[in-house]
């Protein structure tokens, strides 16, 4: 919460993106950030970068 409240505030919008796992296999995430009312944008990039299978099939494990 602490780095996404200044985006926030400024009205810039956000979004976060898998790239990839660690060595212990927890997901490491990307936030990308576009300009004032670059939403349409800012999501195209952010499916072209899935598309690309970031994390190459895998999926972190959730321990309930």
């Amino acid at each position: 919460m602490p780095f996404t409240v200044p985006t926030n505030l400024a009205a810039i919008p956000s979004l976060s993106v898998p790239i990839g796992l660690s060595s212990n296999g927890l997901p490491i995430g990307m936030q990308l950030m576009g300009n004032h009312l670059s939403e349409k944008s800012l999501l195209s990039a952010g499916y072209a970068w899935e598309c690309t299978d970031p994390l190459n099939g895998k999926m972190p494990e959730i321990d309930y």
